[in-house]
This record gives C-alpha cells, sequence and structure tokens, in this order.
C-alpha cells in the first residue's frame, strides 16, 4: 500500500516544521521510498503559529504523516483534527534515517506536543 509522507528539512536533515527551509513529500511503497515534490516552506515567512503553515501544506498535499524534530501544542492539535501522524525525531536526524526509522517501525506517533508554548528554545522570560 501506497502511502505519502511529508518531511520538513533543511540540508537534508529533520527540523521542526515552523524551521525547516523545505517540505518534502515521498510516497513509500513496498518496492520503495520515492520523493515527489520538495518545496519551500512556508512557514519562513509567517509570523505567528509557523509550524501550522508546514502542517496544513503537508495537508493540502495529501500526505498521513509528517516527521518533525518538535511540535508545539497548536501544530499537535491542527495535526490530529486533521488526521496526520506526526513522527519526533531527535535533533539532527538525517531525512533518509527518519524515513528508515518509519518504513521499520521504529517510529511511533507523537503523544503530544514536545514543547508548551512559543517556539521550541525562544520563549521569553522576562
Amino acid at each position: 500500500m501506497m502511502q505519502k509522507i511529508a518531511v520538513v528539512a533543511s540540508n537534508n536533515v529533520v527540523t521542526g516544521p515552523g524551521e525547516g527551509e523545505y517540505i518534502l513529500i515521498y510516497e513509500v511503497s513496498p518496492s520503495g521510498i520515492k520523493e515527489v515534490s520538495m518545496e519551500p516552506n512556508p512557514a519562513i515567512n509567517a509570523t505567528m503559529h509557523r509550524g501550522l503553515h508546514a502542517l496544513r501544506r503537508a495537508k493540502d498535499a495529501g500526505v498521513s504523516s509528517i516527521i518533525v524534530t518538535e511540535i508545539g501544542p497548536p501544530g499537535y492539535r491542527a495535526a490530529l483534527s486533521w488526521g496526520l501522524n506526526i513522527y519526533v525525531v531527535p535533533d539532527g536526524t538525517p531525512v533518509n534515517d527518519a524515513l528508515t526509522m518509519l518504513i521499520e517501525g521504529k517510529l511511533m506517533p507523537a503523544k503530544g506536543p514536545t514543547h508548551e508554548h512559543g517556539h521550541h528554545g525562544e520563549e521569553n522570560h522576562a
């Protein structure tokens, strides 16, 4: 069975949905993995809830799953409501390794956001 998977990445390394330069779309089937598109991440130019822009684009591309390094509460809620599976890999994971981990069943869908508010690592501490 063929499925479409999105990976948000920069320089062939998985990133968060609001940070990656590109959204890579792959078709995964028993015969292998095929990249079907690479497009600029619309989140790059967003000023708020950047990750939501990337997730919406992935949803519109017809993917069933998306691989990222982090996901905030708004993105997690949106992904759930849109029926997207979110898979989280460690920072620095190459795209090909992340796809292999998913195909081999080594990744489980995220059970919640990876951080609370604001962008991971950029919370305002006044």
